[in-house]
């Protein structure tokens, strides 16, 4: 349910005798995922009960503005990295406020050890050592950065040069292929969407220039750190989520395996986060 801008500060201020701080996010669906990983953050030392769901980050970010100075409560305003990150684009300099570094809250629970105890849930015959090696996570994941991180690369320099229809909203299974036992990502059509968004830049700067900001934009994942940088809302969820259905046989929606994966995540996957919540509990 979305709440006006007046309903949403009026839920806070009932929710004031059950929350220690007040955690605004730009999310607008699964407000559990949030709440279960802020409050094994915090480790006892406060509770939030209710985590506000305010849209998106230009959202946030204003009502952050609004409480510059003026805040009367302990508070924590949280925003996703998106392809901010791969530019190198500050966040806004505001008291309260917490960019993700990492492209979206989704990232935050999508590790090796989230995935193999949800799996292990899944298939109650099965020891963890069985379904790590299912699902084989380090080989999967360097597959996927393979292609997906030149991807967003592309995707990021086309955010830069305001190409607006050039965006990485799209979901991820546009660029499957069905293989039977689910969707799986294939390389051919990747290859395509970048060839597209390739030609796109070139229709509006020279191959020299593309490849100069190809370059530096580059630089910033050496590593192919895809866990960072791939969006997991549209394009790392999906995957994994299709990836525990075929070798673990989950059961359950995306937005159930968000929650239940929220249980398990290293919580220092964004070691920023994990600090900013702990100082807004103790100020």
């Amino acid at each position: 349910m979305r709440y006006s801008e007046r309903a949403r500060r009026a839920l806070a201020f009932l929710f004031r005798p059950y929350n220690d701080i007040d955690v605004y996010v730009e999310d607008t669906a699964n407000r559990n995922m949030y709440e279960v990983l802020i409050n094994r953050m915090l480790e006892g030392r406060a509770q939030v009960t209710r985590v506000f769901q305010l849209g998106g980050a230009d959202k946030v970010v204003a009502e952050c503005l609004r409480a510059q100075g003026t805040a009367t409560r302990r508070c924590l305003y949280i925003i996703d990295g998106d392809l901010d990150l791969l530019l190198g684009r500050p966040a806004p300099p505001l008291q309260h406020l917490y960019r993700l570094d990492v492209y979206s809250s989704e990232n935050l629970v999508i590790t090796e050890h989230s995935l193999v105890e949800v799996g292990f849930e899944s298939d109650p015959q099965a020891e963890r050592a069985e379904i790590a090696a299912r699902l084989d996570w380090h080989r999967t994941v360097e597959q996927w950065a393979r292609e997906l991180v030149p991807l967003f690369i592309l995707y990021a320099a086309c955010y830069e040069a305001r190409l607006p229809d050039r965006t990485s909203g799209r979901n991820v299974t546009e660029l499957c292929v069905n293989s039977g036992t689910g969707p799986e990502l294939d390389a051919e059509k990747v290859e395509r969407l970048r060839d597209e968004l390739r030609t796109s830049l070139e229709q509006s700067f020279s191959q020299a220039d593309v490849d100069d900001a190809l370059d530096r934009i580059r630089g910033r994942a050496p590593d192919l750190s895809m866990l960072r940088f791939v969006s997991g809302k549209t394009y790392l969820l999906p995957l994994s989520y299709h990836w525990l259905r075929r070798h673990t046989g989950f059961v359950g929606t995306l937005e159930q395996l968000k929650v239940r994966l929220a249980r398990y995540a290293e919580i220092n996957v964004d070691p920023g986060l994990v600090e900013a919540v702990n100082a807004t509990a103790m100020a």
